[in-house]
């Protein structure tokens, strides 16, 4: 069964926050590996780097040692490293007619849950709530929300 993780989830992983615990014990119990695209390395890393700017966020040394954790545990495997394939961006696009109404869902959530979808996912790890609706809307077993 394939997996994909949402930014929330990978930061919670890697950093600290309130969802760390779950995020380690969820990965731990159900053991996946997360299929991840460049577009998910990329919101990893701005999501980790504006943290920096936050009160109660990461220092600057913390930022620069979770995303080089994250790209050591890509490099190495531990991730399915997947080029984001040009038909994500066609089924993001229908997502968006047919749930956005309802859902009022963001083009960044969008584009994660039409990457798990292209990619062949049947698991989306998430803490995003917004993005969990999304995601079980477009029929992924949603975990972690």
């Amino acid at each position: 069964m394939s997996a994909y993780a949402d930014t929330s989830f990978l930061v919670s992983m890697y950093g600290r926050d309130p969802n760390s615990r779950a995020a380690l014990s969820l990965h731990h119990q159900n053991k996946p590996v997360f299929l991840v695209t460049p577009f998910g390395e990329m919101e990893f890393t701005c999501t980790v780097f504006a943290a920096v700017a936050r009160p109660k966020g990461f220092t600057v040394v913390e930022a620069r040692v979770i995303e080089r954790d994250f790209i050591q545990d890509l490099q190495t495997g531990i991730w399915q490293y997947e080029t984001l394939p040009s038909a994500a961006w066609a089924r993001a696009r229908e997502l968006s007619r047919l749930h956005a109404p309802a859902l009022a869902c963001r083009g960044m959530d969008v584009l994660h849950v039409a990457s798990a979808l292209v990619l062949g996912a049947s698991e989306f790890y998430t803490f995003d709530k917004d993005q969990a609706r999304l995601a079980k809307a477009a029929g992924l077993r949603v975990i972690g929300s």
